[in-house]
């Protein structure tokens, strides 16, 4: 994520650029919300991208007449800048895609930055239908995106 982070600021996008919360992340991992993308390359593994996958819908976007209980929430997703553009972003989002179908739900969900136009348009790329964009001045993201099962 720190990564991450780094790259964005790097391109002047506004996303990330807090203090990550370790807690926050441990207790996802040991809750079974947080997941990695590993890749095997001489006979090693890496993890190249990390998405968390859960039933929270974050009320400073989600309004309970968005039918909140119908969607898993994608938060977090990062790829490995030296794994980008190998599809593994797509990869990860179809692997949460199959878990929301596996739950029963009926979409999935994401709040992406607003002022990250490629990462909109990424989304919306692969099939991600814009909800409507949210502002609140002390989040960056809120740009509402969800893909229907």
């Amino acid at each position: 994520m720190t990564e991450a982070a780094a790259w964005l600021r790097e391109k002047g996008v506004n996303q990330w650029q807090g203090p990550f919360r370790v807690e926050r992340i441990a207790d996802g991992i040991s809750g079974g919300r947080v997941w990695f993308a590993e890749a095997y390359t001489d006979g090693t593994v890496q993890v190249v991208g990390t998405i968390t996958v859960d039933d929270f819908a974050d009320p400073d976007f989600w309004e309970s007449g968005d039918d909140l209980e119908s969607a898993l929430y994608v938060h977090r997703m990062a790829v490995r800048r030296a794994w980008s553009g190998r599809g593994i972003g797509s990869i990860m989002l179809d692997w949460a895609t199959k878990i929301a179908r596996e739950q029963g739900k009926k979409r999935l969900r994401l709040d992406a930055n607003r002022d990250n136009k490629d990462l909109q348009d990424y989304y919306q790329g692969l099939g991600w239908q814009h909800v409507r964009t949210v502002y609140r001045s002390w989040r960056p993201s809120g740009a509402l995106f969800e893909f229907l099962l």
